[in-house]
């Protein structure tokens, strides 16, 4: 029997790149397109593994996440948060929810793969980095001691202010990171997402470069 894979990203290019990644691979993959969508679509196919967008619209991954965890059937099912290049991971909230793994986008096929195939063979395991330990502030002898910085988080970048060498950077991973077949096949999708559509832009230049 197929395991399933429940994913929940209003990405259409991701929905197709999870879709062709696990095809013919023993998987059967749902995709949806908001969070309220997920528990309904859980209780119905039970999934053996959950992906979770942090950024879906209406109600975060992580809020998506806990609601998983408090229902009773869905407990036990592993949850793998997904974020894009520019939007910061709060792996504190990410343990806090329940979740168990979390990838970065554009991410390598492979690399999905195992990580959903060890959250399926081991359900309990988690996968996210262990949360950092602050080291004890030392008490200087003098008054004028300098004070640390205050820890700030990573800025949200806005997709419309994305330079042309950042923009490079992006779609040549994307390259580099996605199979040939997977790039043909899901490059050219048209989706609302304006740094996708500039990725696409520049990926169709690189190609065309290429030769």
């Amino acid at each position: 029997m197929n395991k399933k894979i429940l994913l929940a990203d209003d990405s259409v290019t991701i929905q197709r790149v999870v879709e062709l990644t696990f095809s013919g691979q023993g998987y059967d993959v749902t995709c949806l397109r908001s969070g309220k969508e997920v528990l309904d679509a859980a209780r119905n196919i039970r999934p053996d593994v959950v992906l979770l967008d942090v950024g879906l619209p209406g109600e975060s991954g992580y809020d998506v996440c806990l609601r998983m965890k408090e229902e009773q059937g869905l407990t036990d099912v592993p949850v793998m948060l997904l974020t894009g290049t520019f939007e910061p991971f709060d792996g504190e909230r990410a343990r806090s929810v329940g979740a168990s793994a979390h990838l970065t986008k554009p991410f390598e096929s492979q690399v999905l793969v195992e990580r959903v195939s060890e959250l399926i063979h081991n359900p309990g395991a988690s996968l996210l980095p262990p949360p950092k330990v602050e080291p004890a502030p030392v008490q200087a002898a003098g008054p004028s001691s300098p004070q640390p910085e205050a820890a700030t988080s990573p800025p949200v970048v806005d997709a419309a202010s994305l330079s042309p060498e950042t923009l490079d950077l992006i779609a040549r991973r994307v390259v580099e990171q996605i199979s040939d077949d997977v790039v043909r096949q899901v490059a050219w999708e048209v989706v609302p997402e304006l740094a996708e559509r500039l990725v696409r832009q520049r990926i169709r230049q690189i190609e065309e470069e290429a030769g």
